[in-house]
């Protein structure tokens, strides 16, 4: 199966922006609603890590803000 890059980035991209928005209950059937089965196994891994990249990045520049606040 050959996996267009763009494709790729675009799909992980997507799959990562559901994880987060549905961060309380995303589970393998929660991202059956958005994604394809084979979409789910070749890019939730990679999707995963993003998410928990973008998560961290994002609690980071919070905190920062409120450093600033005070």
């Amino acid at each position: 199966m050959r996996i267009n890059k763009n494709e790729k980035a675009r799909t992980v991209a997507e799959m990562a922006n559901f994880m987060m928005a549905n961060a309380d209950h995303c589970t393998r059937e929660t991202l059956l609603l958005q994604f394809s089965q084979a979409e789910i196994d070749i890019y939730q891994a990679e999707a995963r890590e993003r998410a928990n990249r973008l998560a961290a990045h994002n609690a980071h520049k919070a905190r920062l803000a409120s450093h600033k606040a005070a």
